[in-house]
This record gives C-alpha cells, structure tokens and sequence, in this order.
C-alpha cells in the first residue's frame, strides 16, 4: 500500500512538470491586461505567431476592436512583441504597434505622450480643463475639481473626435477633453492609424 501511494505521488509529480510554461485562462486570468487592437494590417486583421517573429504561419488572427489579454508586454527576446492570450484561447506573440491598452489606462504608460492643460478658462482663482465622459462639455464633469494649468494628461487618442481628445489624467481618472487647450510636452507621437471612433471610449469610461 504504502509503494501504491508512492508510485501516485511520483505519477502526480512527474504530470505536474510536464504542464506548459504558460497555462492561461481568457476568462479566467482577468487580472491580465486588456490591450484591444487598433491598428490592423489591410485585411482588417492581426496576426497571432508562435514565435516574435512575422515569419511562418500565424496561429490565429483577431479583428480590429478585439480583447487579448497580454501575459508579457516585455519579452526579453523582442522589443517589438508581445506574449498574449486571445477571446479564443490561443497563446502565442502579436506586435506592440498592433494593440492599445484599454482600462484601467496606465498614467505612466510610456506608449502614451504627455500634454500640457493651457486652459483660458478662469474658474475659483485659477485656470482649469474640465474632463467628460463625452466628447462635449455638456453633463457632469470626470473629477469635481478639473485640472489647472500646468497638469500634465497623458493623450491616448487625438483623433477620436474633431474637438475633442481622449486621455488619462495623473489621478487615474479617463474621458474627454477639448484638444485647444492642450499643449505638447513630450513622448511618441499618436499616429492617426491607432485612433479608435469617440463611441468606443464613451463605453469604456470607469
């Protein structure tokens, strides 16, 4: 009896080493990032390969507008690939510039510029920028106190709307502001190519 129990252990061990490196869950492992893609090749798709490389046959493929789940944004390996999980339950590596991080938005995300708030609107002894859920300054701003000028947003997307940006404030908080007064500061440029129609974010607003 006491072999049997043995021989169990052992058996349940050596199954136990042979598990894959990584043994994901989409639905379970919400802990993950999202990163939705944004900025599909000219079929409309990207491309998921099992090494960080474009070469061979990709092992699935995703829509713009679809959810992976990234398992590590910061491969050793490759700077310009990622290890993700996708709605399907593939693993395997898809392109940085092919995705855009959903929430919660990280302030200190370098993808992502720094803007400048230059309001010209005077309220309580400063000037301020007001945030909204919406691109308009109709309803209820994000945030009582807005922010004064000088607080540096981080811009997700310019090109969400014509007067409108959307961004990420240094407390967290996300939604729309006007882009005029907004002024450059530093970090990679948002090419046209990533923005997503202001409808997406309005549902995405926490």
């Amino acid at each position: 009896m006491k072999r049997f129990v043995l021989f169990l252990l052992a058996l349940t061990l050596m199954l136990c080493a042979f598990q894959p490196a990584f043994a994901y869950s989409y639905s379970g492992d919400t802990w993950l990032p999202e990163y939705r893609v944004v900025n599909a090749t000219t079929d409309n798709r990207v491309y998921m390969y099992s090494k960080p490389s474009s070469s061979g046959n990709p092992i699935s493929s995703y829509t713009n507008g679809s959810v992976l789940r990234v398992i590590d944004w910061n491969l050793s390996q490759s700077a310009t690939y990622c290890y993700v999980i996708g709605p399907d339950g593939r693993e395997g590596y898809v392109g940085k510039t092919r995705l855009l991080r959903t929430y919660p938005y990280d302030y200190f995300d370098d993808v992502f510029p720094y803007y400048e708030v230059n309001s010209s609107f005077y309220e309580s002894g400063d000037y301020r920028l007001y945030m909204y859920a919406e691109p308009s300054s109709n309803g209820q701003p994000v945030g009582v106190a807005g922010y004064v000028n000088g607080t540096r947003l981080k811009v997700i997307d310019m090109h969400c709307d014509e007067k409108y940006c959307f961004c990420v404030g240094p407390d967290g908080n996300t939604g729309f502001v006007p882009k005029g007064w907004l002024t450059y500061v530093s970090g990679p440029e948002l090419h046209r190519s990533w923005s997503m129609p202001a409808s997406y974010y309005t549902g995405a607003i926490h």
